[in-house]
């Protein structure tokens, strides 16, 4: 019998990237799904590759540590809780997950006082605030197979679920997509889901260097950055972009990534198999971006520089891409550690709580 999901997700690619990807699977399976999502804007222009899921959007803003907003905070949250109350009876919601942030409150407290099942899934290495706060009404709470932090909650290893349409392609066919030569390397450079405007400067500043070395480079900036695509550089292909629908592209075809140490983002390199040298955001809550980053790095998959040590991340990029036998070895460490399970273990886990029959 199909049932009804609402799966909270937003805020930034992160959480709404592994939603979508159960949303799929469950979808596949005949049920019903209803993503919860943001106001923000990443989640408004992610959604819009995916027309035929349902959304609906949720008021809230995120917890910060600044006191003067603590009461707009938690008038945001009551809203929260009440509509997600509102939407749980409407339409008769069987169970929910979320994938941690602010979006997720409502869903959780609606569904402990509705005695729904309810699920949290932190992909993080470091478990967030919200899922320690909200984990103790949970059924489950899923970590990474590498999550190693004592916690008191109910906990169960699980990849990050991928989307279905995220995928590696081979990299010549890639690059000929993205309109590159296919014989010169390609350097990707990434900020996560909403941007950095350190990586994208940094970008900018090695244009002419990566033009001298005959490097092509495309530089995704993020939505809110100021900074354009330099004039003037004939010589070798370069762009940059605010956005991109096609990251497993993109990934596909670059012979090494510098992007943040988002969970979604490690997972996806992982997926493409593609080397990267991570740049943790120095400001992340409790640094989990460096543990993310630290974990992988011991895979042998990519390397690790902290932000204050930028001046020294042209010449890695050179002493890499000169070797193409290192990229190759951490390629094959991350064809080794990528998995695709997590999204069919989570709508296994879900169907299985709420009495439906599983397929062998």
């Amino acid at each position: 019998m199909a049932k009804t999901f609402l799966i909270a997700c937003g805020g930034t690619g992160g959480h709404l990237s592994p939603g979508i990807a159960v949303a799929q699977e469950l979808l596949d399976r005949g049920h019903r799904c209803i993503l919860l999502v943001s106001q923000k804007a990443i989640d408004q222009t992610f959604c819009q590759a995916y027309p035929h899921l349902s959304t609906l959007v949720l008021p809230g803003i995120g917890f910060t540590r600044r006191v003067f907003t603590w009461p707009r905070c938690g008038w945001q949250a009551l809203k929260n809780i009440f509509q997600s109350f509102r939407w749980m009876q409407t339409y008769s919601a069987d169970a929910v997950i979320g994938f941690g942030g602010f979006t997720n409150v409502g869903v959780i407290v609606s569904a402990f006082l509705l005695r729904k099942p309810c699920f949290l899934h932190e992909a993080n290495q470091v478990m967030g605030r919200t899922i320690r706060w909200l984990g103790r009404w949970a059924t489950m709470v899923y970590v990474p197979p590498s999550f190693c932090q004592t916690s008191r909650l109910s906990t169960k290893p699980c990849p990050f679920p991928l989307r279905k349409d995220f995928k590696k392609i081979d990299a010549v066919e890639a690059k000929k997509q993205l309109g590159c030569d296919p014989q010169k390397p390609l350097l990707v450079i990434v900020g996560g889901s909403q941007g950095s405007q350190v990586l994208s400067q940094w970008a900018c500043e090695q244009v002419s260097r990566c033009a001298e070395k005959g490097i092509q480079m495309i530089c995704v900036t993020g939505m809110r950055s100021s900074i354009k695509s330099p004039t003037g550089v004939s010589s070798i292909f370069c762009r940059f972009l605010p956005f991109s629908h096609s990251m497993s592209i993109l990934y596909s075809a670059a012979d090494l990534v510098i992007g943040r140490a988002g969970a979604g983002t490690i997972a996806e390199l992982a997926r493409c198999e593609t080397p990267s040298i991570l740049v943790p955001l120095s400001t992340a809550a409790d640094h989990h971006q460096m543990a993310n980053a630290r974990v992988w790095e011991q895979a042998g998959g990519c390397y690790v520089l902290e932000q204050s040590k930028l001046s020294e991340l042209w010449g890695m990029v050179q002493k890499l891409l000169s070797q193409p036998s290192q990229l190759q070895e951490m390629a094959l460490h991350l064809y080794a550690v990528s998995s695709d399970d997590g999204a069919k273990m989570l709508a296994d886990d879900l169907e299985r709580t709420v009495g439906c029959s599983i397929d062998s």
